[in-house]
């Protein structure tokens, strides 16, 4: 077996040093283009072959730095969504690979996405975790960014523009676990309650899963949608009353909490509450692990910048992370 060519002996042939073999072997933007394809001719013609061990070691001793020398990531997010991130969490996990965390607002008044990029880049920004904003289909979701300078990952489902690699809960998969846990327990007429914007969003998964659950089983769907922050309490318990609603799926824990205040059961000895996100007040229902979904963002983000992938990508990858049933005090074993 011949012996393996090294990046010292490419670089020996081209006369360059070998930290820009390696850089151009890996694509490294802040090279001319005209490197790269010289330096990959000449790899190619010695026959020069990756060594995946290597890289691995180099990836590792990269995530390993000490913070200093990393920089840090951005997390882009609307400022209406300001409650909504969990910063210190989402912080926390960037320091666990080595980089601080700053938060930029892409809707704050006089920035435009020019501005905002020159700003970026000013502050060394690694790469962007992007929050999007709260589901509204007709809203337009576009961030106008130069997304040619940065590796980024969105957090969630509701951002339309533009097809980033995003890492996310499996909503569809946790409906119809959190359906068939219910009928475990003995409910069989379940109901789903939740904002209509959202459920009919077309990158939502909660309203597909519920339907395919309930035929499979042969139960016809009872739905109850509203407008956004708009709760009927004579309406919602119009609907439990004619449809029989045995236990009631919310899409958060505020409207579950709204249906135990308006629907005039006592819960969970005549109606069952669960809902899709599962927090600290005692619901039953589907844990998200939303600090497993942050950890992967930041992970599969720190990976796109170890192989220097920037921009918008070809083929936009999507990580769905299932969540596990949660046993509150909302639900029971019925007969």
């Amino acid at each position: 077996m011949p012996p393996q060519v090294t990046v010292t002996q490419i670089a020996k042939a081209l006369g360059v040093h070998q930290s820009t073999v390696s850089r151009a072997l890996r694509r490294d933007p802040q090279l001319p283009e005209a490197t790269w394809e010289r330096v990959q001719t000449i790899a190619r013609q010695m026959g020069y072959e990756p060594n995946a061990h290597a890289r691995a070691m180099a990836f590792r001793r990269q995530i390993t730095r000490p913070t200093s020398e990393h920089g840090a990531l951005a997390i882009l997010a609307r400022r209406e969504r300001l409650k909504d991130i969990p910063r210190t969490s989402l912080a926390n996990c960037c320091r666990e690979f080595g980089y601080q965390a700053e938060v930029f607002y892409y809707d704050a008044p006089a920035i435009s996405a020019d501005r905002l990029t020159r700003i970026l880049k000013a502050q060394g920004i690694a790469g962007l975790l992007v929050i999007p904003p709260r589901s509204k289909v007709r809203e337009t979701k576009r961030l106008k960014l130069d997304w040619s300078s940065f590796p980024a990952v969105v957090i969630g489902h509701t951002f339309f523009w533009p097809p980033l690699h995003r890492v996310a809960d499996n909503q569809f998969r946790n409906v119809r676990r959190l359906v068939r846990k219910l009928f475990s327990l003995g409910y069989r007429r379940i109901g789903l309650f939740g904002e209509s914007e959202l459920f009919r969003d077309p990158e939502n998964g909660f309203l597909g899963g519920y339907l395919a659950e309930t035929q499979l089983r042969q139960q016809p769907p009872r739905i109850h949608l509203r407008e956004r922050d708009a709760y009927d309490p004579a309406a919602i318990r119009d609907w439990i009353e004619r449809e029989k609603v045995e236990a009631v799926i919310t899409d958060h824990e505020y409207s579950a909490a709204r249906i135990v205040e308006f629907a005039q059961r006592k819960v969970p000895d005549e109606l069952g509450v669960a809902t899709l996100y599962v927090g600290v007040d005692g619901f039953s229902g589907i844990d998200q692990r939303s600090s497993q979904i942050e950890k992967n963002a930041v992970e599969f983000l720190v990976h796109l910048i170890h192989i220097h992938q920037r921009g918008i990508p070809e083929f936009p990858q999507r990580v769905l992370l299932e969540g596990t049933w949660f046993e509150g005090r909302t639900t029971r074993r019925v007969n």
